[in-house]
């Protein structure tokens, strides 16, 4: 099977729906992505390879959504303070795995999605560390995004659990 933009992008929409502050939308995921990695320079954004410029541009004109999007394992990463969209090719989970848990990855305060896909599905997650007490605890985006102290809050040990 074929994976398209569109294909992607529509299950990122979805996933995204119930989300209080509104969620991603197709026509948003088309003017902002842009690549990182090999599989998917195709679909580069070229205003955003000018070595001169510090900032994330959204495209001059929207992609179709009817682009090919190749490899296996993909992230796609949502910046809403920027905003930004990066399509991330991975040649193995474990760096997926790897990116998620990262510094830019979902425990960062600035990503606001960080939606991962195996072979062409999104593949949910979530993400558990060790809590001060030393239980293991559930990561939570949302309260994250709430808490006034979380650009101080460290995540130890965290892992991925696939659901």
């Amino acid at each position: 099977m074929t994976t398209t933009l569109n294909h992607i992008a529509e299950q990122a929409v979805a996933f995204t729906a119930d989300d209080p502050d509104g969620g991603l939308w197709l026509q948003h995921i088309l003017q902002l992505l842009d690549t990182k990695g090999t599989e998917n320079e195709h679909l580069a954004n070229p205003l955003n390879r000018d070595p001169k410029v510090f900032y994330v541009r959204p495209r001059d004109k929207a992609l179709t959504g009817a682009e090919v999007i190749h490899g296996d394992f993909l992230a796609l990463d949502y910046c809403g303070h920027t905003p930004s969209m990066t399509l991330l090719d991975y040649p193995r989970i474990e760096e997926l795995e790897a990116a998620i848990l990262g510094g830019g990855g979902i425990l960062n305060l600035f990503t606001t999605y960080l939606l991962a896909f195996r072979e062409g599905r999104i593949a949910p997650y979530d993400v558990f560390y060790d809590s001060p007490s030393g239980e293991r605890v559930r990561f939570n985006k949302r309260h994250q995004d709430q808490d006034k102290e979380a650009a101080k809050t460290v995540y130890p040990n965290p892992e991925i659990r696939w659901l």
